[in-house]
């Protein structure tokens, strides 16, 4: 849960055509408007083994074929996080809601015993690159609110 003032959130992002971009960038926003401290991250620009110390982590993924991209995947995989039982949450974009991305970042996650602190969030692209179905600021806007409660 993001209670209290200035909980630090690390959100790492790997996005194709810019739409799990757009959405990690929200995030980041929304909770920096909300007094905590952010740093936002591509998973292609930094080490799976170099994120800051956090109270939070948030992954959001892209959806292929129903499944994570190999990049975000490797990465997760790869993770290892400054702080013991970290708490974490995942933001997926996707073309189809019955995927399985986040349920299987989930469970790379939780077997590195990290807690689950949302359920989690999928946002729909339409069409192959977008745009992000007109809601989805919405959607972003109850997945923070679960984070805070």
């Amino acid at each position: 849960m993001l209670s209290g003032v200035n909980m630090k959130v690390c959100i790492a992002y790997y996005s194709r055509f810019g739409n799990g971009k757009k959405c990690a960038e929200y995030v980041e926003e929304t909770l920096k408007e909300k007094g905590h401290s952010v740093e936002l991250f591509s998973v292609t620009g930094v080490r799976a083994d170099s994120l800051p110390a956090a109270d939070h982590y948030i992954f959001s993924s892209p959806t292929q074929i129903g499944n994570p991209p190999g990049k975000i995947r490797r990465f997760l995989k790869k993770l290892k996080l400054p702080v013991a039982a970290a708490k974490y949450a995942l933001i997926s974009t996707c073309g189809d809601k019955n995927n399985q991305v986040l349920a299987k970042l989930s469970e790379i996650l939780d077997n590195k015993g990290l807690q689950k602190a949302a359920a989690g969030v999928k946002i729909k692209v339409l069409g192959l690159k977008g745009p992000l179905e007109e809601n989805y600021t919405q959607k972003l806007d109850s997945f923070i609110r679960e984070l805070s409660d």
